[in-house]
């Protein structure tokens, strides 16, 4: 497994305890934590700046080996426009458009994602399985949004639990 065989690369300094990643797997690992989440939430400007710096960080050995990896599964396209996206941030490359659709999503969902993408990807998540008690369940979150959703929303510092009706009364006006 990845985690094994990370494991067994992994350098220990005076204390025998402590483990540190190799900069390949260490940006292999961020790789999978950006992807898992996109899926949850979404990403911003951080984690593009983090992508682009561990990627500043390996030699062109381990720009090979990392490259190879994340072929395996599938994700290179996405590693390879991160890093053209950093470029264009943080290099001031020649911006030639074809990455302005990914650009506005990761700009548009910041690092913590916004509540419409959350909810379409709990749906999703939700219906994998397609019961109809989790479309229910959707369809009445969607109603009924949670209080924190809510007081999120209208900017409201203080919870106040009487409110809820009439912030969801509001919210659909």
């Amino acid at each position: 497994s990845f985690i094994e065989c990370s494991f067994q690369r992994t350098k220990t300094n005076e204390n025998p305890l402590v483990h540190t990643m190799t900069a390949e797997d260490l940006y292999y690992f961020n790789i999978g934590h950006f992807l898992k989440n996109i899926y949850n939430r979404g990403i911003g400007f951080r984690s593009v700046m983090d992508c682009y710096v561990l990627w500043n960080a390996l030699n062109e050995e381990e720009k090979k080996s990392v490259s190879s990896r994340l072929e395996n599964i599938g994700v290179l396209d996405f590693n390879n426009a991160l890093i053209s996206l950093g470029k264009i941030w943080f290099d001031d490359e020649e911006n030639d458009g074809s990455l302005d659709a990914f650009e506005n999503y990761l700009l548009d969902t910041h690092v913590y994602g916004i509540v419409k993408n959350a909810s379409i990807m709990n749906f999703a998540k939700r219906n994998a399985n397609g019961t109809k008690k989790d479309r229910l369940k959707f369809y009445l979150s969607r109603f009924f949004p949670s209080a924190i959703e809510l007081y999120n929303r209208f900017k409201i510092k203080h919870r106040i639990f009487v409110l809820l009706p009439f912030l969801w009364a509001a919210r659909l006006v």
